[in-house]
């Protein structure tokens, strides 16, 4: 599959905007999680525990999202070098 120089940063862009809004909703989630777990009076053991174990869970879900979109980026940037010698 052969690539432009203009295809290929365009696709590259994109991968790198995808994965910024990986990285901002983990932030996100972060911020509202520790915010939630700070600002309540009432600590309750069970609710610490529920918002643990789905933090967690989104914490890895997201975690894969980010190098799943990183691998693509990287197999972009072998083929690159390619690309801009075939078109020079």
């Amino acid at each position: 599959m052969a690539f432009s120089l203009n295809d290929a940063i365009s696709h590259y862009r994109s991968i790198t905007d995808t994965t910024h809004k990986f990285w901002g909703y983990f932030q996100a989630v972060a911020a509202g999680t520790a915010a939630f777990a700070w600002l309540r009076d009432a600590k309750s053991t069970a609710l610490f525990v529920l918002h643990t174990i789905a933090f967690v869970v989104f914490a890895f879900l997201n975690g894969r999202l980010v190098v799943g979109s990183q691998k693509r980026e990287h197999s972009l940037i072998l083929t690159l070098p390619v690309v801009v010698v075939d078109s020079v």
